[in-house]
Formats: C-alpha cells, sequence, structure tokens
C-alpha cells in the first residue's frame, strides 16, 4: 500500500468532528427541553390556581383571572445557555365576598298551639346592615324543622321558596339585590305543631350567601307550645230526692294552668240525662244552652274557677232510680295535658214517696 495514501486515510476530517459535537449538543438540548418542559407547566398551572380575592368595594364582582408563568433554566454542563420560558393562560369566573353584611333573623309573632293554628307560623327576615354598598349575588336559605315537634305545611313567597319533607329552602338568583339598609321581602313558614314539640321547641335557619361576616349568617328560634290542665268537679245537692224534688247540679271547671284560656273556645257539654227535667241556670261567667247542654266560657284565667249551677225537677215514674249526669269538656283553644280530670259526674237515687197514717 501507498504510504501516502495510507497517511491520508487516517487524517481525520476537521469538519467531520465539528459535526457529531453540533449533533451531540443539539441531543443534549432537546433532552433537558424535554425534562423541563413539563416542570413549567405544572408550576404554572399551580400557580394560576392560587387565585387572591381583591378588597371588595361592591356587590358581588366577577372577576376574570388570568395566570402568566416565565422559567428560564440554564444547562451547567452544556457550552451555553439553554432559555426555556413556558407561558400559561387560563380564565375562570368567581365571585368576590360583598362589602354588604347581611343578617338573618328568625321569630315569631305568638305561642304556638299543639295542631294547627293561626298562631303557628314563623317570619325570617334577611337585612342588609350596610349603610352604603348594596349587596347583589345568590341568596340561599335552608331551615330544617325537628321532627315529630314541626311540620311546614305553607310557605311565603312560594315562588322563590320550596318544600322538601320537614325542610323549607328558598333560592334567590345572583341577581338579587339588596339596597343598603334594607331587608328582603320577609318569609313566613306555617306549621303544624305536635306534642313532641311540649314545652317548647328550637330549630335554626341558615343562610349561604358571600358577604362580608358569616358570624351572624344563623338564626336559632326558640317557641314556647301552649298547654294548660282544666279541671271538672260536678256535685248534686240532694243525692235521694224524691219525685217532683227540685234538686241543683253545680259544675266547676278550673284552670290549673299554666297558660290560660283566651279564644272563647272552651265548652263544657252537661246535657241533662233522662229522670230529670231542665228548669232554669245561672253561670259565673259564659252562656249555658240548654237545649245542647253546651256551656261556652269566652276566657278561663290560670287559678280561676267558674261555676255552672243547674236546677232541675226529678220526673215522676223514677222511684228507685238511679240516675247519673255527666259534664265534660268538649272543646278547648289550649292544649290539655292531662285529660283524666276532664269530666265528673253525679248520681241520684229517687226514693218512694213516704205515707204517714194519722190514727
Amino acid at each position: 500500500m501507498n504510504p501516502n495514501n495510507a497517511r491520508r486515510t487516517s487524517k481525520v476530517n476537521p469538519n467531520n468532528r465539528i459535526t457529531r459535537r453540533k449533533i451531540f449538543l443539539l441531543a443534549f438540548v432537546i433532552l433537558v427541553g424535554g425534562l423541563l418542559l413539563p416542570m413549567g407547566v405544572i408550576r404554572a398551572a399551580a400557580e394560576m390556581r392560587q387565585v387572591a380575592y381583591p378588597p371588595a368595594t361592591g356587590g358581588n364582582t366577577e372577576i376574570q383571572n388570568t395566570g402568566e408563568h416565565n422559567s428560564s433554566k440554564t444547562n451547567a454542563k452544556g457550552p451555553g445557555e439553554i432559555s426555556q420560558a413556558t407561558t400559561g393562560t387560563a380564565e375562570s369566573s368567581v365571585f368576590a365576598a360583598s362589602a354588604a353584611d347581611l343578617v338573618i333573623t328568625k321569630t315569631n309573632d305568638y305561642d304556638f298551639d299543639i295542631g294547627t293554628s293561626y298562631r303557628n307560623y314563623f317570619k325570617i327576615l334577611i337585612t342588609n346592615t350596610s349603610t352604603t354598598t348594596d349587596f347583589v349575588g345568590l341568596i340561599t336559605i335552608q331551615d330544617d324543622f325537628p321532627q315529630g315537634e314541626l311540620t311546614p305545611t305553607k310557605v311565603i313567597p312560594n315562588e322563590s321558596c320550596s318544600i322538601y319533607g320537614n325542610s323549607v329552602t328558598c333560592y334567590y338568583t345572583t341577581s338579587t339585590t339588596i339596597p343598603a339598609g334594607q331587608p328582603l321581602d320577609p318569609i313566613r313558614i306555617n306549621v303544624v305543631v305536635g306534642t313532641d314539640a311540649l314545652p317548647q321547641s328550637k330549630n335554626t335557619v341558615y343562610l349561604d350567601a358571600r358577604d362580608s361576616n358569616e358570624d351572624n349568617n344563623s338564626a336559632e328560634d326558640i317557641v314556647d307550645i301552649r298547654y294548660t290542665d282544666f279541671e271538672i268537679t260536678k256535685t248534686v245537692n240532694n243525692e235521694f230526692p224524691q219525685e217532683k224534688d227540685t234538686i241543683d247540679y253545680l259544675i266547676e271547671i278550673t284552670n290549673n294552668g299554666p297558660y290560660s284560656s283566651t279564644n272563647a273556645e272552651l265548652v263544657i257539654v252537661d246535657q241533662l240525662p233522662i229522670g230529670v227535667t231542665y228548669n232554669k241556670s245561672n253561670t259565673s261567667k259564659g252562656t249555658y244552652f240548654p237545649s245542647t247542654g253546651r256551656w261556652k266560657i269566652d276566657n278561663l284565667p290560670v287559678s280561676e274557677t267558674e261555676e255552672l249551677t243547674i236546677t232541675a225537677k226529678v220526673d215522676t215514674g223514677t222511684t228507685e232510680d238511679t240516675i247519673t249526669n255527666i259534664a265534660f269538656i268538649d272543646k278547648t283553644d289550649v292544649y290539655d295535658t292531662n285529660p283524666a280530670n276532664n269530666s265528673d259526674s253525679a248520681k241520684i237515687t229517687v226514693e218512694g214517696t213516704d205515707l204517714h197514717v194519722k190514727n
């Protein structure tokens, strides 16, 4: 072999070395870039999720948030600097807390009655206590009533509120506006009261709204349930009359408390039985109707006793008969927790006429 040819063959072309170096450097750049790119994207996304609410200046403000991230990395091993820029842009809709302060209250105008009554309703009021800032935004109200105690039957306004089982939910859209210092239209909830509510029942209503103070976004109301103990006693002035004798029945009703009867709905019934005939009557309060035997009293305060006296004549043909007269409470406006003493009776036994023979 020609020595000159051998030397030419063993020489390395300088251009080839430069080309291989460029290829190596390019491969390194691609490798490092592939590792750094996902990290930049992840970091940018994390920063975009950290949304800071600006100070509120009015109602609920919808904020369009744009997150942007730029990162630069240097390749310490390589001959040059690698610049990796990652930009992320996102828009998210959020609602800032309003500077307005909403306060919710729940009240009742009366003590409640067992069952259905005009007295049995709650009033819920939401007021914007801010003096300068209107509230604009979504409002949700939730009122869950205790089972066996209070059952909602009607809610006003019905276009915003609904009854689901034992709960009432009211929903107001994002366009709802409560001017500064003004209330939202009041909510009224009618309920039926069960005996489990005695002697009082309580529950809490909750307000969900993005206002400036959440501490007053719930309200508890405690309602007293009216009840009492009415007691009836009945006596007769002559337990062993004779035919055609006149007798007096005395009926007494006492309110042992703790609540008074006030609504002219206390009715006692004393219908005279067969064997005696009505003559006259007298009451300390109220009116007695002999045709029906109903004694109606307008009111009966606690610890007060009222009387009804019925005068009757013993009928002929009743000798040796035992005649029982019963008086009982037929209707009350206050729930009676002790029905065992709501009636009483008096008995007479008619004796024969004594014959006195003169000598």
